[in-house]
């Protein structure tokens, strides 16, 4: 018995690879690139910590909090009604308050790997 052709689904995971891999090197450079912003490599610090988190999730997080106003308004205000202290305190912790910490700890002299 023949099996049958495979769906389109199946044909596409190029696309996703391409995605993956593109994000696999922005973040497998992202610790480069903040010890050279935090001058951490012998040269003038170009941001401070604050300043390097700040610019590193500010670009980002318009275009998120636009998706959530704008194609997902019923469901936003739904979840900021029920859950609105958990909501600030995981979006706070997901990523600002590590990202804060572990540049904080570059900027003083803690290599990369360890303040992670």
């Amino acid at each position: 018995m023949r099996n049958p052709a495979p769906s389109k689904a199946e044909h596409s995971t190029g696309p996703y690879m391409l995605v993956a891999f593109a994000l696999f090197l922005v973040w497998s450079n992202s610790f480069i690139a903040v010890s050279y912003l935090l001058g951490t490599e012998g040269a003038a610090a170009r941001f401070d910590w604050v300043s390097v988190t700040v610019a590193r999730f500010l670009p980002i997080a318009v275009p998120c909090l636009l998706y959530c106003v704008v194609y997902r308004r019923e469901e936003t205000i739904r979840l900021l009604r029920h859950h609105p202290v958990r909501l600030v305190v995981c979006g706070l912790l997901g990523a600002p308050v590590y990202n804060l910490s572990l540049y904080y700890g570059q900027q003083h002299g803690v290599p990369p790997s360890v303040a992670s």
